[in-house]
């Protein structure tokens, strides 16, 4: 009788206390449970936890104790095992939720200023953040597609082509995974060029000016720069008295010219030049 009575004793660990809620996280959190096992002859029991879905939720065991740790938006089911020194185990599970959030803007967006027929580029993955850390995709649309156009390059740059006089709006919206959405807008102006001078440089028309050290020729359609000392500028320069501006110029270096480089100048508000460097 007494040998009967052991024997009903030795019985695998059992579950005790309340049930685990599920556990909800968001993506980088972590939280650590000590679920409730018991063992009828008082034997160490060691844990193990598994995660169904561990690119969602990873569980670990410390001790008596299982950490879980939110990796992305998802639910998993979570398995804890106790497991006696004979081998007789028991499971408990809980679900954990891993909500998934919007994509929202990031950093500050200023207007975009552009001449017709001109293009500006972005890159519009700097401008939105991920609270979930998933990648986004993107899309843009212009409110006045007459006046402006907008378009994703390269998946993350935003391209937008200046058309006509005047502004418009581009919404930049930004999707991730789980389809879920952020927006922003950005203005945009556009001006039409306006020509102030064009010179052909088929003679001297007295418009430029040139410093001591520049000499110069009118050749071909053509201005010919070039310093009378070394390490010193060979330069044209022309006032622009406007506001706003844009210098277009084509420049180069004679074939087999030795030591020299040219460039475009600018100082101050109003300022254009040429410039040679011998």
């Amino acid at each position: 009788m007494a040998g009967a009575l052991l024997a009903a004793c030795n019985g695998p660990p059992r579950v005790c206390g309340d049930e685990i809620p599920e556990q909800e996280l968001f993506t980088g959190e972590d939280v650590r449970l000590e679920p409730c096992f018991v063992d009828p002859e008082g034997e160490k029991l060691t844990l193990e936890a598994t995660s169904s879905e561990e690119p969602v939720a990873t569980a670990q065991v410390y001790g008596l104790e299982v950490n879980i740790q939110a990796i992305s938006p998802g639910n998993a089911d979570v398995t804890v095992t106790a497991t006696d020194p004979g081998g007789r185990s028991a499971s408990l599970g809980f679900g954990v939720l891993v909500p998934n959030r919007p994509p929202h803007a990031d950093g500050e967006l200023s207007e975009i200023g552009m001449l017709a027929d001109d293009t500006t580029e972005l890159p519009i993955d700097l401008y939105f953040a991920d609270p979930d850390g998933e990648p986004l995709t993107f899309a843009a649309t212009s409110g006045d597609p007459s006046v402006a156009s907008a378009s994703i390059r390269d998946l993350s740059t935003l391209v937008v082509a200046g058309l006509a006089d005047g502004a418009t709006t581009v919404t930049l919206t930004a999707t991730d995974p789980g389809e879920l959405t952020g927006e922003r807008t950005v203005d945009v102006r556009v001006l039409e060029p306006v020509l102030i001078f064009r010179d052909d440089f088929d003679s001297n028309n007295y418009e430029w000016a040139f410093n001591s050290f520049t000499q110069y020729s009118y050749r071909d359609g053509l201005l010919h720069l070039g310093s009378r000392a070394s390490y010193y500028f060979g330069l044209a320069k022309r006032w622009a008295n406007v506001a706003e501006w844009e210098f277009r110029a084509s420049g180069g270096v004679t074939e087999g010219g030795d030591g020299c480089s040219v460039g475009l100048l600018s100082t101050h508000d109003r300022f254009i030049g040429l410039a040679s460097f011998a």
